[in-house]
């Protein structure tokens, strides 16, 4: 056979052989690879409902209003489980650090008429002002009654793009939890 058809042959055989390999190895692993991303989206929800352990039902195909959507809300979800009715927010908003290409996300989270948790997903609020606001709301939120207002503290000082970014998104949220 001719040398200039040989190697072509050759290097085709190889990656169509290759291909196959990889189009098996997609198939057996696509489903760990989904339940693994899966758990990793839902790992905030399991961080704030931790006391209920691992029988959380999450449903996150609750609708959103226009009004949650202009507040950046971009899930809301039923949480349950036994002794638990809960609804999570998760929002994307814009700090003082993020305008544009990084905006900062969070959830909030309700049951029982009360704020049940805060958890920042991502940010890039300057350590020492923005994240203030983060810790104030992580702290100060669960038990909370989801109906009353949030005034800023004096320790959050030189955070006020993004308290009143996460804080009106919030107030959103609860507005939206309270009228159900």
């Amino acid at each position: 056979m001719n040398k200039l058809l040989k190697l072509p042959l050759f290097l085709g055989i190889c990656g169509a052989a290759c291909g196959g390999i990889l189009a098996g190895v997609n198939a057996l692993t696509a489903g760990t690879i989904a339940e693994n991303k899966e758990k990793a989206a839902n790992q905030a929800y399991y961080d704030t409902f931790a006391e209920f352990g691992s029988d959380l039902v999450i449903d996150k195909t609750l609708p959103i209003s226009d009004e949650l959507k202009e507040a950046g809300v971009t899930t809301k979800a039923s949480v349950t489980a036994e002794g638990l009715d809960g609804v999570v927010y998760s929002c994307t908003v814009t700090g003082a650090a993020t305008a544009g290409a990084n905006p900062l996300s969070f959830q909030v989270a309700f049951a029982n008429g009360t704020y049940y948790g805060y958890t920042t997903l991502s940010s890039k609020e300057t350590a020492g002002y923005g994240e203030k606001t983060f810790d104030y709301l992580a702290a100060n939120l669960p038990g909370k009654d989801a109906s009353a207002a949030l005034t800023k503290p004096g320790d959050v000082s030189g955070a006020s793009q993004t308290w009143t970014s996460v804080v009106s998104a919030i107030e959103v949220c609860a507005k939206d939890y309270t009228s159900k």
